[in-house]
């Protein structure tokens, strides 16, 4: 990726970005004091506390930091390891990203480079890990939909809405930005590892921590302003009152983007942060045509219709899982006492179902309906 930085300031900033005590705004600060990450790299201490405006405790770790740490050997294991660097000064680096308040002075990325270029239009979809199964699909044909219409779908990989969102963009062999809490070397559970792989063939993961760092409760709030920050708008499906979801908003609230929710049942909790939302100003949307409307995007939607299992050739055992499913997403176990098949029986089925676009697969190995199939009009 073409930067006008040095190869040696290049090395540099990926040894500071490993270093916790500095983020974006800091090393912004640094930067302006001293010149040069290499500058900061080989400061004194006493350079860090009276010409960086360090606090003496700061100053002592970052001072530590650089002592103990080879950023030539940090930087050749990155680039060893497959992950990629978009600096701020990169010519792909995002434009949406570069207006916020905190930009990120480094991306470690993995996937599609053609991606970079396909952020605008781009919708984050963010919303609860506990979320209702009507959330879930309704998120996910909202997400295929877009992506259909060549939106960019921007999420944080989590479970729930998230994970429904960058599903949604992938069913429809669109592209997705996952945007992480943690560094592209620590992705967990297994699942999402996976669900990371797939995404990478065709869009991107990106994290502005180092590739070891590890997930604390301060570093999603933090990846939250990168998700609004690629995005022109904000769409929150299901979130508690307070929500990573909700921080997200905020944020999107601040940085100037579109910010849109789903109503849902009075009486459920997941109800409650987007009709706080709505309350606020919050554009009330119900539909992709609305979505698009608020954002003033005039896309091509494709025209969505429904077929019957009978009308796409199902044999006789696919049919007969078909019937056993429904829109609420039910495990292996729940089907195979339902249907009495062998487990190995029911998964082939299944993955056939999947193929032909009647089965979705869930987090945890559970399976739903596809709702409406959807396939274009000619």
């Amino acid at each position: 990726m073409d930067t006008e930085l040095t190869l040696q300031e290049q090395i540099y900033r990926v040894g500071l970005s490993a270093c916790l005590e500095i983020g974006s705004r800091r090393m912004r600060s640094l930067l302006q004091h001293l010149g040069s990450a290499e500058a900061v790299w080989s400061a004194s201490l006493q350079t860090l506390q009276t010409h960086a405006g360090l606090s003496p405790r700061t100053a002592e770790k970052v001072h530590s930091h650089c002592r103990q740490t080879d950023p030539h050997t940090l930087y050749e294991k990155t680039l060893e390891a497959g992950y990629q660097l978009c600096f701020f000064e990169s010519s792909d680096y995002p434009t949406w990203l570069k207006t916020i308040h905190d930009p990120p002075f480094l991306l470690y990325w993995q996937g599609n480079p053609e991606t970079w270029k396909s952020l605008n239009p781009a919708l984050a979809i963010v919303g609860t890990r506990q979320a209702t199964s009507a959330g879930l699909e309704l998120t996910r044909n909202f997400a295929r939909e877009l992506a259909m219409a060549g939106v960019t779908i921007v999420s944080g990989l989590a479970t729930g809405i998230d994970t429904a969102a960058h599903l949604g963009a992938l069913d429809a062999d669109g592209k997705t930005v996952a945007v992480l809490g943690m560094g592209l070397a620590q992705i967990t559970p297994a699942e999402k590892r996976r669900l990371a792989h797939t995404i990478q063939q065709n869009g991107l993961v990106i994290s502005e921590f180092s590739p070891a760092f590890k997930a604390t409760r301060w570093s999603f709030p933090l990846r939250n302003r990168i998700v609004s920050g690629l995005s022109q708008g904000l769409l929150v499906v299901e979130a508690a009152p307070k929500s990573g979801a909700l921080i997200t908003a905020d944020l999107a609230i601040e940085q100037g983007r579109e910010v849109m929710a789903v109503p849902g049942p009075v009486m459920a909790p997941q109800s409650a942060g987007p009709h706080a939302l709505i309350q606020q100003g919050a554009a009330l949307v119900t539909s992709v045509p609305e979505i698009c409307q608020v954002m003033g995007w005039e896309v091509s939607l494709p025209v969505l219709s429904e077929a019957q299992p009978e009308d796409k050739g199902l044999t006789n055992s696919e049919n007969e899982v078909y019937l056993v499913l429904s829109e609420m997403p039910q495990t292996i176990e729940s089907l195979t006492q339902k249907i009495e098949w062998p487990v190995s029986k029911l998964l082939t089925v299944l993955t056939q179902l999947e193929i032909k676009g009647w089965v979705q697969e869930w987090p945890g190995s559970r399976f739903s309906r596809s709702g409406q199939v959807a396939h274009q009009n000619p």
